[in-house]
């Protein structure tokens, strides 16, 4: 050291400590949680979605078992009965039992047209679910009352 240099008197340059990462500012904490609860909720929204939906598929697999039924034993009777049932529980499941379990005869398929946006049921193959199933020995086109059911089906909300 040079006593005549004052430079050569100084000490380092001291830098200050690196700030810390923790606690975060209180927006990453506000982030954070806008975030968890966005997601709790979407979870719950879908899951109801999904609860409210579940009804739709089930009706779908019960009709996909009366057409695998009524193709291996040809039984009108049974075929329209199981068809009217599960229409029943359909409409009792998504509309309400007070709505749709008294009806019967031309206003339940009015209902069912009305629901489902069409004239099916009580102009066309659908009017079999009223007159022929008090029959014994009933003739009705069971696999268009199949494909308007089902078509039934995809239209409810």
């Amino acid at each position: 050291m040079n006593p005549n240099d004052p430079l050569s008197q100084l000490a380092d340059i001291h830098l200050p400590p690196t700030i810390s990462q923790w606690p975060p500012a209180y927006g990453w904490w506000l982030l954070v949680c806008t975030l968890l609860i966005l997601t709790i909720l979407g979870i719950r929204w879908f899951l109801n979605y999904r609860r409210k939906r579940q009804y739709k598929v089930e009706a779908t697999a019960a009709l996909a078992g009366i057409q695998q039924q009524f193709q291996s034993d040809k039984n009108s009777l049974a075929a329209l009965e199981a068809i009217n049932s599960l229409l029943k529980q359909t409409c009792m499941t998504h509309y309400g039992r007070n709505e749709t379990a008294g009806l019967s005869g031309d206003a339940w398929l009015s209902f069912l047209d009305n629901t489902g946006n069409t004239k099916d049921f009580s102009k066309g193959p659908g009017r079999s679910l009223t007159y022929t199933l008090y029959t014994p020995n009933p003739i009705a086109p069971i696999d268009e009352l199949i494909d308007i059911t089902k078509k039934w089906i995809t239209k409810q909300p």
